[in-house]
């Protein structure tokens, strides 16, 4: 993931742009994946990707195909902590585990958001 991160393109702000993607259990072998997704927003500050690639990840889960377990994304030059539009964004994901990688410090921390309350979660997948 922080490989994904760092070779991101500059953004017009004169920052790396922020990097998204999902982490996956694959349901036929168990084998943890990253997938790395193109952040569209092209922007050191927001991250979007595009609906058929949304469309992709959720085919899979619901064949049965791959179980989302963290939704990615990279803050360039800030800590790994959600921030207002990361909360807003979390609204239409609910129970979802967002892994949040800070370029700045180093670090990848992973939160529970729900109806705008942001709890830190651990970073284990259970087999």
């Amino acid at each position: 993931m922080f490989e994904h991160a760092r070779s991101a393109p500059v953004s017009s702000q004169g920052w790396l742009e922020e990097a998204c993607g999902v982490v996956v259990r694959v349901c036929d072998g168990g084998a943890l994946e990253f997938r790395p997704l193109e952040n569209v927003e092209h922007s050191a500050t927001r991250y979007s990707v595009r609906d058929k690639d949304v469309l992709g990840i959720l085919n899979k889960v619901n064949a049965g195909e791959w179980e989302l377990l963290a939704i990615f994304h990279s803050h360039t030059h800030t800590a790994a902590e959600p921030s207002s539009t990361d909360v807003d964004f979390a609204r239409g994901w609910p129970d979802q585990v967002f892994l949040i990688a800070s370029l700045r410090d180093e670090n990848i921390r992973a939160f529970r958001i729900v109806d705008g309350k942001v709890d830190e979660d651990d970073l284990s997948f259970a087999a």
